[in-house]
């Protein structure tokens, strides 16, 4: 394995979670090669030692729990939802009127746009937010 491969797979092992600490000789002096504090003691993160078999599991394993992203796709679904409950809700609203009311007939159909409007509305800000939480699950879960 080349230098940058290593590189690479070590930095990924300490993202995410696999390393040890290694505390400073002097314990009270920070320094470069020892940038944290646990409270106690500087240290730095050293990746565990994983054989490739244990790597390609552990990428493998870190895919599958997050592969897909639950939240984003039932917060988009729910937007769909509103979408069509609230389209057919303002139709509903706005054809039931009561005929021979003229005035009646004008305030049925304001309410029916003004409820087609609210879902519109909210429906999009829902789609809106699930797309953001999808880009941002893709973003954190890249593989570099």
């Amino acid at each position: 394995m080349d230098e940058k491969a290593l590189k690479k797979k070590e930095k990924y092992l300490i993202k995410h979670g696999y390393y040890e600490k290694e505390y400073a000789p002097d314990q009270n002096d920070a320094s470069d090669d020892y940038p944290l504090y646990d409270g106690e003691h500087f240290y730095r993160k050293v990746a565990k030692q994983v054989t490739e078999e244990e790597y390609e599991s552990i990428r493998n394993q870190r895919t599958q729990l997050f592969g897909d992203n639950v939240i984003g796709n039932v917060i988009t679904v729910i937007a769909f939802v509103v979408y069509v409950i609230g389209i057919l809700h303002s139709i509903f609203v706005t054809l039931s009127f009561n005929q021979g009311i003229t005035g009646f007939i004008f305030a049925q159909i304001v309410q029916g746009l003004y409820t087609l409007s609210y879902v519109i509305v909210l429906g999009t800000i829902l789609l809106g937010i699930g797309q953001i939480i999808q880009l941002l699950h893709k973003a954190n879960n890249r593989k570099f």
